[in-house]
């Protein structure tokens, strides 16, 4: 997948077919329309690519409510290369392409700097000055100008329709069988471990001290999670601490995972580590050797919740 960015990049694949969003996450809704997408454009023998916006049009127009973002940058085009996409183009978002009116968007981008042969869209699709453009007016434009428009209906969970909001509510409570069973696959950090206080090492559970790379936080508490490293296709099994570790009195918010049966050092590698299931909440323990048990029985917790996944396959 070739990657471009800025506001007309050379080399843009023209004659394609393409979708629009900011596919925040890449949910099964998402996925949806990438594989229709890829399907379409490799029956035709064109291009597909996915049109996205950087940074979120919220965090530019309203960034005192802009959404804490499920994936980084670099995770979003991880995921859309995943696909098979031909090309992602990443196109700056500013006030003045806020201003910007439908058919002007339509003509710059859609026409002149694609050549776009086909435009598959989510059923809630809006854009363009004060979002006056919608479904309707880009097929009646593209009827115009010689490009066709489908809309695809959304995908549902538990009833309503999976969207990238819902998922980061799962989150922000830490329901995270909820937010995979949209995402689907389990919600993921990414970041790079650093030097911690330690204090794990002192009751016999070191941990990697993750820095997140991710805008959205889980909830405080304890998690059954996987840690992947690079180059290593297995996923390790983790006891994850979430929080600001009230036994000690602390304020400042830390992930933390102890690998089971794993020892190497990890200071300065980037790592993955994937949430799979809340535990339980944080809690102040009365002493050292109160939260050494606690642990244990939270590493036991994490044994017996992925022996039962690969019991299950």
């Amino acid at each position: 997948m070739k990657r471009f960015e800025g506001s007309a990049p050379a080399g843009l694949p023209t004659g394609g077919f393409l979708t629009i969003g900011n596919f925040d996450g890449i949910h099964r809704g998402h996925a949806l329309i990438l594989r229709r997408l890829v399907e379409e454009a490799q029956g035709e023998g064109v291009a597909s690519l996915v049109l996205t916006f950087d940074p979120h049009p919220v965090k530019v127009l309203r960034p005192e409510i802009a959404p804490a973002l499920i994936t980084t940058r670099e995770q979003r085009a991880g995921l859309l290369e995943g696909f098979g996409l031909d090309a992602l183009w990443e196109m700056p978002f500013s006030r003045e392409t806020a201003q910007e009116e439908p058919e002007d968007f339509i003509e710059r981008v859609l026409v002149q700097a694609l050549a776009a042969r086909k435009v598959l869209l989510g059923a809630g699709f809006r854009f363009g000055y004060r979002t006056r453009g919608d479904l309707h007016l880009l097929a009646a434009e593209g009827e115009k100008r010689g490009f066709a428009v489908e809309a695809l209906a959304p995908m549902d969970h538990e009833g309503e329709p999976i969207s990238s909001s819902r998922i980061r509510a799962c989150v922000a409570r830490g329901d995270m069988g909820s937010a995979q069973a949209m995402l689907g696959r389990p919600f993921e950090l990414i970041g790079t471990v650093e030097t911690g206080r330690r204090r794990g090492t002192g009751i016999g559970f070191p941990t990697v001290n993750l820095i997140p790379e991710n805008e959205l936080s889980p909830a405080d508490g304890i998690y059954a999670a996987e840690v992947g490293l690079p180059g290593n296709p297995a996923w390790l099994p983790t006891a994850a601490s979430i929080g600001t570790n009230p036994t000690f009195g602390g304020t400042e918010r830390t992930v933390e995972g102890f690998i089971l049966d794993f020892e190497r050092a990890l200071y300065g590698e980037r790592i993955r580590m994937r949430l799979r299931k809340k535990l339980r909440n944080q809690a102040a323990f009365p002493s050292r050797e109160a939260l050494r048990e606690a642990i244990a029985a939270d590493v036991e917790e994490v044994r017996a919740f992925f022996g039962s996944l690969r019991a299950r396959g």
